[in-house]
């Protein structure tokens, strides 16, 4: 085969694969965790599998390289790998995730992204391999992770660093001092080894690739188009990317990186660009505004924000026995050491002394002109002027922190779940009234049943004299009773899956984005062997209502009785994903890039609303700029209506839909140290809407409308108390 034609081949299919094979990357920021199979020579090539260094809660790429043996691939080959990601113990979700890699002919090297969800802490993960529905000889292996850097979904915030590394890999001249970022991000202590004088903002003396002894950790980003990620799914753990406008400009003349970048931005992520004078905020799709002067802290505040009546407590993180991430300074051994720890407000005050720059009070106009933000869906862009923001002042990172409300910063915040630990709000979307045994009924036919066989046979048999016949009637009516009981049981909650839907959709206009956001209940009378199947751009998050963690029970790689399938359909998650007969909930998400659903026309005295989506309207509340309500009923796709003013102002009654509350029975079930249930709050979306529904904001809008069924998933689904909105700026 020609190289050229190989060449397009290759591209063709790196296009359809919703795990992405890209070109040469410099690989100094993610670990070689695997080298497979054990007979190269035999398989004729090598596969080597690596990861990021440090993991967190979102999606985890997982990189698939193959090599020849030979200067190519002499055929075209199709090697299935099947991951299975574990922890120290079984959980109730554990999976498999199974992808289908293409070898091309003439091609040397080929190299996957498999984008597997991180839904607890992987302390092993099994790589296997197979042709042709036979594994592999020798293709099969366990990759070890390190312990703490397993159990980063323990933090709060984590931020990425776009940089361009240089040898050795790691090397922390190139890179940031982010002490002063750890301290503000991350509740971090104030750093105690901090140099005076004008070399402060020049060294670091601490790599952000360490461990940070703050619930906040950093993660290194290569910023070449060839080495960034396809899909915004690479993205997903982070919460904040740091960039220096000169790299990201690179960055952005590719489409498929700047597309997942604005993707993962749209989702819920924040990106600040640094030494933008120059910066295109358009590329983004944004326009910029100064940030006010009322977001910067006067000095007051930024000691209160400090919080300087605490201890300084600069010990390092530990993984403890139980598996959670705890500070070494509650360990007994550090306290019978006698390290004594510092109060911050005696550090702050050395610092003060020292006339160092990480604590100069500037005026709060001085600092608000070099800072620009906008948002773009429902994450945000912040734009300085400032070549040398590291360390900075803790009165700047205080104002960059106060520009992101709602604690967008933080992942378990904006989405509302810490997978592992479950949520008490599962209860608050139950499909009602099914999945439970029809008590009423069976004491209904349970009454006759008695009567038909005590006194009625009784005296059925006794006139016809056949007496002995009851010991006989008896048990056969009873058998047919209990097969009728359980083929009722089976059927009276139908046979097609049931969903209970509460979707979200927000549309950014000015940037081009709808993002969809999902909590979906799901019954399946007799489960569904194609279970749930998303796009390759939608995050998925299981929603349980307790800890998904077993006590002592160990790992097993094999037979997982759920699978995660990859094709160029998406992502199909299967078996105990959409078990029989009973009730599961999924969290999903997914960014897209796409015209306005709904717009709306101005006059002095009237409000018009045209519909643009492919459904028809239900019901449309809008606010003007005065907040006064209007509304407007069953307008159809493609259609424009005049709004009428409100007498009723309730959004609620209006638009039919209610908040989404905390549920007012949660039931008591057993919780032992590793089995428990805290998550008592909802994604960032979620709580926007509640707010909306008791107040909408001047110049904004809430439309109801049909569901959005590639988002449900399962084709044929019967819907159940299902609503959906679509709700944005009406300007």
């Amino acid at each position: 085969m020609p190289w050229s034609r190989a060449l397009l081949l290759a591209m063709w299919v790196a296009c359809l694969a919703p795990f992405s094979s890209i070109g040469a990357q410099d690989d100094a920021w993610i670990v070689e965790r695997a080298r497979l199979p054990a007979k190269p020579r035999q398989a004729r090539f090598v596969l080597t599998c690596s990861t990021p260094e440090r993991a967190a809660n979102g999606y985890m790429p997982v990189y698939l390289d193959f090599h020849s043996n030979a200067k190519v691939f002499p055929a075209d080959r199709t090697i299935t790998v099947r991951l299975s990601p574990r922890t120290e113990s079984t959980t109730d979700l554990d999976f498999d995730f199974q992808v289908v890699c293409r070898l091309v002919q003439g091609t040397s090297h080929r190299r996957f992204i498999a984008y597997v969800p991180y839904y607890t802490p992987w302390n092993h993960l099994r790589i296997e391999m197979s042709e042709e529905g036979a594994t592999i000889d020798g293709g099969s292996t366990v990759a070890g992770f390190d312990g703490l850097a397993s159990r980063h979904a323990d933090q709060h915030v984590t931020i990425g660093i776009m940089a361009t590394p240089r040898k050795p890999a790691g090397n922390a001249v190139n890179l940031p001092d982010v002490r002063t970022l750890v301290t503000v991000f991350g509740e971090g202590p104030i750093s105690e080894d901090l140099i005076d004088g004008k070399e402060a903002v020049e060294r670091s003396s601490a790599s952000p690739l360490d461990v940070q002894p703050a619930w906040v950790q950093f993660r290194m980003l290569p910023i070449s188009p060839q080495a960034a990620h396809p899909s915004w799914l690479g993205y997903s753990q982070l919460d904040f990317i740091v960039a220096k406008a000169s790299d990201l400009q690179g960055l952005l003349g590719d489409d498929t990186a700047r597309q997942a970048l604005t993707d993962w931005i749209a989702a819920g992520g924040s990106l600040f660009v640094y030494d933008g004078a120059g910066f295109v905020a358009s590329e983004l799709g944004v326009m910029l505004k100064v940030a006010s002067p009322n977001d910067v802290p006067d000095g007051r505040e930024v000691r209160q924000r400090l919080a300087l009546h605490e201890t300084n407590d600069p010990s390092k993180l530990e993984v403890e026995y139980y598996g959670d991430v705890y500070k070494e300074s509650r360990d007994w051994q550090f306290n019978s050491d006698g390290k004594d720890l510092r109060p911050r407000s005696i550090v702050f005050e050395e610092l003060v002394t020292a006339k160092h720059p990480i604590v100069d009070i500037e005026p709060k106009n001085d600092i608000a002109s070099r800072i620009k933000h906008a948002r773009l869906g429902w994450g945000s862009v912040t734009v300085v002027d400032d070549p040398h923001p590291f360390p900075g002042s803790f009165q700047f990172w205080q104002a960059i922190d106060k520009l992101y409300t709602d604690n967008r910063l933080q992942w378990v915040a904006r989405h509302g779940i810490d997978v592992r630990k479950g949520n008490d709000y599962y209860w608050a979307w139950l499909i009602k009234a099914v999945g439970g045994p029809p008590v009423k009924t069976f004491f209904l036919i349970n009454t006759l049943f008695v009567l038909v066989i005590g006194p009625l046979g009784y005296l059925f048999f006794r006139r016809r004299e056949r007496l002995y016949l009851l010991l006989f009637a008896a048990p056969a009516l009873a058998t047919l009773l209990t097969l009728g009981l359980f083929l009722y049981a089976l059927t009276a909650d139908g046979w097609r899956t049931r969903v209970r839907a509460r979707q979200i959709t927000w549309q950014d206009a000015d940037a081009g984005y709808l993002v969809d956001h999902g909590r979906q209940a799901y019954f399946s009378g007799l489960g569904s062997s194609d279970g749930i199947k998303v796009s390759e751009t939608t995050a998925v998050y299981p929603l349980s209502y307790q800890s998904i963690t077993h006590d002592y029970t160990s790992p097993k790689y094999k037979n997982s009785r759920r699978t995660i399938f990859v094709d160029d359909q998406g992502y199909r998650f299967s078996d105990r994903f959409l078990p029989a007969r009973s009730q599961v909930q999924y969290l999903m998400l997914q960014p897209r890039r796409a015209t306005p659903l709904v717009t709306f026309h101005h006059g002095s005295a009237k409000l018009s609303v045209v519909n643009r989506s492919e459904h028809g309207l239900e019901c449309v509340v809008a606010s003007d700029d005065k907040q006064r309500i209007w509304f407007a009923r069953d307008v159809p796709s493609g259609g424009e209506a005049e709004m009428s003013i409100a007498t009723d102002t309730s959004i609620k009654s209006l638009l039919q839909v209610e908040s989404l509350d905390y549920p007012k029975f949660v039931p008591t079930l057993d919780k032992v140290w590793a089995r428990y249930n805290t998550g008592i709050e909802i994604s960032l979306p979620e709580r926007t809407l509640n707010a909306w529904l008791g107040r909408l904001p001047a110049d904004s809008f809430i439309a109801t409308t049909e569901l959005q069924s590639d988002l449900i998933g399962v084709d044929g689904a019967v819907t159940d108390g299902s609503v959906r909105v679509i709700m944005g700026a009406t300007r």
